[in-house]
C-alpha cells in the first residue's frame, strides 16, 4: 500500500479532517464498506506498547539489495509498488524491465500516478493546461475520469484492490473527502485545510488526519474511519500540533507513521488493534515510518547516533539500517511490497531495491 509519505519534522502542514457533515451515503459494491457515515469517535490508543531497541545491523543471512534504475525521474509524492512488482511514478508504469508511458485522458495535458492496486489499476491526477486537477483511473491502457459535481479540482489519495477510490475534492473550502466505485460517488466529510488524508485498505478502513477542535493552529491527529466510526490513533506520549501523522495502512489493518513522544522527539510507530508501538530509531533522536507491507514489514527513515538520517527496515521487532545492506544514506525509501521489494529514489530517479 502506501502513498502518503511523511518526513520529520513536518515543515508544511497539509489537510486534517475536522468535522463530520451530514452526508448522503450510498452503498458501495464492497461488502466491507457499509457507508453510513456517523460521527462516533473511538477510544484513543495513547501510550500502548514501547520502543524496541535502537537499530541493528543486518544479520549474516540478510542479503544486500541491488539498485535498479527504473528509467524516470520521481518524487516521493508520486511513487508506489504493488505486490506483483509493478511500479508507478509520475506518468509511468514500470514492470519487469519495461517502461510504459501512461499518457493522459482526452482533454488533459498530463497524468500523475498516485497508487496502483493488485489488479494493475492506477489512480492519479489528470492535469489541465490551466493547472486544474481531476482524479482519474488508468487500467489496461484506458482512462476513466471521476466527475465530482461543483468541484474546482479533485485529488487522488488511494485505491484498494477492489477498485474503491478514496480522494478529496474542492467542492467547498476546505475540501471534502469522497469514495468512488464503478461509477458510484459517495461524498463523505468536510476536511480541515491543514492536514492530510492517507489511504484506504481492502477492509474499507480510511486513514488520515482530523482535527477534534476546529481552528488554527491545527491540533491535527491521526484517525482510522470504518463504517461510520472514527477512531483516534493516539500518540507516543506527546501532544501539540500534528502529534500523530499516519503514512500508510495495510490489509492486516496495521497503520504506520510518525508521532511525538513524551520527550518531544518524533518516532516511527506501528498501530495495531488499538495499541500504538514505538519502533525506535537507529540510535539518534528521530524516525518516521513511510510504508508497511501486507507482511508487516515497515520502511522509513531514522536518525543515527551521529545525527545522520538513514533508510531503515523494521520487522519482527528489529530495526535494520539499510545502509548495511547496500543502500546509501541519501536514498529515500517510499513503498514496500510482500516480496520485500522496496521502491524509492536515488539521485532524483525512481529506483527499485531488490535482492
Amino acid at each position: 500500500m502506501g502513498q502518503s509519505l511523511r518526513t520529520f519534522p513536518r515543515t508544511s502542514p497539509r489537510v486534517a479532517t475536522v468535522r463530520v457533515a451530514t452526508v448522503r451515503v450510498a452503498t458501495v459494491l464492497v461488502a466491507t464498506l457499509a457507508m453510513s457515515i456517523g460521527v462516533a469517535v473511538g477510544p484513543s490508543a495513547a501510550g500502548a506498547g514501547g520502543p524496541t531497541a535502537d537499530g541493528a545491523a543486518a544479520s549474516r543471512t540478510d542479503r544486500p539489495y541491488r539498485a535498479v534504475d527504473l528509467g524516470f525521474a520521481a518524487t516521493e509524492w508520486s511513487l508506489a509498488i504493488n505486490d506483483r512488482g509493478q511500479v508507478v511514478g509520475g506518468g509511468h508504469l514500470w514492470q519487469a524491465g519495461e517502461l510504459t508511458p501512461l499518457g493522459a485522458p482526452d482533454g488533459f495535458d498530463r497524468f500523475h500516478a498516485a497508487e496502483i492496486n493488485e489488479a494493475g489499476m492506477v489512480v492519479g491526477n489528470a492535469i489541465t493546461a490551466t493547472g486544474l486537477s481531476q482524479v482519474a483511473v488508468w487500467h489496461r491502457g484506458a482512462f476513466t475520469t471521476i466527475e465530482i459535481p461543483d468541484a474546482g479540482s479533485s485529488y487522488a489519495v488511494s485505491i484498494n484492490d477492489l477498485g474503491v477510490v478514496f480522494g478529496t475534492a474542492e467542492v467547498t473550502s476546505p475540501d471534502q473527502s469522497f469514495l468512488w466505485h464503478r461509477g458510484e460517488l459517495t461524498m463523505l466529510w468536510h476536511n480541515n485545510a491543514y492536514a492530510a488524508q492517507t489511504g484506504i485498505n481492502n477492509w474499507g478502513d480510511i486513514v488520515g488526519e482530523y482535527e477534534p477542535t476546529p481552528g488554527y493552529p491545527c491540533n491535527c491527529r491521526g484517525y482510522r474511519w470504518h463504517r461510520g466510526v472514527r477512531t483516534d490513533l493516539g500518540t507516543l506520549g506527546g501532544d501539540g500540533l500534528w502529534p500523530n501523522q499516519p503514512a500508510d495502512v495495510n490489509n492486516r489493518r496495521e497503520i504506520v507513521g510518525g508521532s511525538t513522544t513524551a520527550d518531544r522527539q518524533w518516532h516511527a510507530y506501528l498501530w495495531r488493534d488499538g495499541a500504538i508501538r514505538d519502533l525506535g530509531t537507529l540510535g539518534g533522536a528521530d524516525s518516521s515510518a513511510v510504508a508497511i507491507s501486507d507482511r508487516g514489514v515497515v520502511i522509513g527513515h531514522a536518525d543515527t547516533a551521529t545525527g545522520a538520517s538513514h533508510p531503515f527496515r523494521w520487522q519482527h521487532g528489529t530495526m535494520v539500517d539499510l545502509t548495511t545492506l547496500g543502500l546509501r544514506p541519501t536514498d529515500r525509501v517510499v513503498d514496500v511490497n510482500v516480496r520485500g521489494q522496496i521502491v524509492g529514489i536515488r539521485d532524483g530517479r525512481a529506483t527499485l531495491f531488490v535482492r
